[in-house]
């Protein structure tokens, strides 16, 4: 660890909600410090001090996530902040390449973080792998479809359901990325004021949720989930009790979410919005964990890394296993032949489902001879990257 980075002991949480209060202009209520210093007990915070002063940091999270159900060790990252006096002096570019290390050394094969500008984020391996879409209505566009046989009950972080999760967790099978979420996450990062409707089907079984908040003429649904149909049908005819309430509605989705093709007026607003970023921390221990869809002839990828150089290898891969070549077998001409070349960003978001490597090929992304490029793509299954969850 570089001498100039430490991990903040406990004491010292407050100088980091301090810095993150200045650096993303918020206040925090004196009466809801202690709730917020024991969130960050809940993380890890580095950060580098000048004559034993705070003046930069961040903090790392540890999660999981699923992908075509499996479990993946995910790094978030998050509250990057420096003082205005330090910045562009290579503080933050020290705090990110330490959180690689310190990732990997915590076996978190995967990394997230919700960018400021994303393309400062690229420079260090991080790319978009997941969008939502947000849907703005008018009153006169809640219209219920034909009721669902169930009920509708309310609930809030106090009586929060343990069915909840349940629908979440299979809801994210659909999905790859999504997090694991434990109580406290439901607790203190998904409920804040909102409120969340169940639906229960005739069977007494919940099959939808949502989250959302009607205020100032407004009905602002921050999670849209259902199993099936009924369920968002359900869900969307509970927007449209409230139009005596509100003028406008806003609803935030999957972009693989068919909403709002289904309903009376689907001709509205809608606008896609480029939200977390990921970036795979060890491509050895990621490729490992990954499932590929049956592969006819092993696949061989060259990966180019520059923030973290442990992932700057050749990888065969196999049915069976992945395998990371000595140099005597790189040089061999047939095998460098059979290469494709990319870089961690392209890897990590043609892995995820972001983008196809055809897209990133016709980009420039990514090389490689065309037959070696389509078994590539083949090999890759039909994931629908999502999330939800912010930090």
């Amino acid at each position: 660890m570089q001498n100039n980075i430490i991990q903040l002991p406990g004491e010292r949480r407050k100088e980091a909600l301090d810095l993150s209060m200045y650096a993303f202009q918020y206040k925090v209520k004196e009466e809801d410090i202690p709730e917020k210093l024991n969130h960050y007990a809940h993380q890890d915070i580095y950060g580098i001090l000048k004559e034993d002063e705070l003046v930069a940091k961040m903090h790392l999270l540890s999660h999981e996530v699923m992908i075509q159900g499996t479990r993946f060790k995910m790094g978030g990252v998050a509250s990057v902040a420096t003082y205005p006096e330090h910045r562009r002096s290579g503080m933050v570019d020290a705090l990110l390449k330490e959180a690689l290390l310190i990732m990997r050394e915590k076996g978190q094969t995967l990394s997230y973080l919700h960018p400021f500008k994303i393309s400062f984020y690229r420079k260090y391996g991080w790319e978009i792998f997941s969008s939502l879409k947000k849907v703005k209505l008018d009153r006169e566009d809640l219209k219920p479809l034909p009721s669902a046989p169930g009920r509708i009950v309310r609930y809030n972080k106090e009586t929060h359901p343990p069915e909840a999760n349940e629908v979440y967790e299979k809801f994210a099978l659909q999905f790859g990325g999504m997090l694991t979420r434990t109580p406290y996450w439901w607790n203190y990062s998904v409920y804040h004021d909102y409120t969340l409707a169940m639906y229960y089907d005739h069977n007494g079984e919940a099959q939808a949720y949502m989250l959302y908040k009607a205020a100032d003429k407004l009905i602002n649904v921050q999670e849209y989930v259902s199993l099936n149909f009924e369920g968002y049908r359900a869900m969307w005819n509970f927007i449209c009790q409230h139009d005596s309430m509100v003028e406008k509605a806003e609803i935030i989705t999957s972009i693989h979410d068919p909403f709002p093709s289904y309903i009376d007026q689907p001709k509205v607003k809608t606008e896609l919005i480029p939200y977390f970023m990921a970036r795979i921390v060890d491509v050895e221990g990621f490729l490992t964990q990954y499932t590929f869809n049956e592969l006819e002839k092993k696949l061989v990828i060259s990966v180019t890394d520059e923030a973290a150089e442990w992932n700057n290898k050749i990888y065969m891969i196999s049915n069976k296993e992945v395998t990371v070549l000595k140099a005597d077998e790189w040089n061999d001409s047939d095998t460098r032949n059979e290469a494709i070349t990319l870089s961690i960003n392209a890897l990590t978001s043609v892995l995820l489902g972001a983008q196809t490597a055809e897209t990133l090929a016709a980009l420039g992304q990514i090389t490689g001879q065309p037959d070696k490029l389509l078994a590539f793509q083949k090999a890759i299954p039909n994931i629908k990257p999502f999330f939800y969850d912010f930090f």
